[in-house]
């Protein structure tokens, strides 16, 4: 075979190899609820609002006041 079909032939045995390890599509499924860990009052309700709307998942928000209070829960 020539190089230009070797080539050819890898190119597609490639493209279909990456083809196949994409998951199904149930698996692609958005969870119901989105946690959120912020300092407070960074983000207007409203934005969650907007989110939960489009996207259909309930934001819940966590919120800290220092970087000492955050580590301490991230530890």
């Amino acid at each position: 075979m020539k190089k230009s079909n070797w080539l050819l032939l890898l190119t597609s045995i490639l493209i279909v190899s990456l083809a196949a390890c994409g998951g199904s599509a149930e698996e692609n499924q958005l969870a119901e609820e989105l946690h959120i860990y912020n300092w407070s009052e960074y983000i207007d309700p409203e934005v969650y609002e907007a989110f939960e709307a489009e996207y259909g998942v309930r934001v819940i928000e966590d919120t800290f006041s220092s970087n000492e209070e955050l580590l301490a829960k991230l530890q």
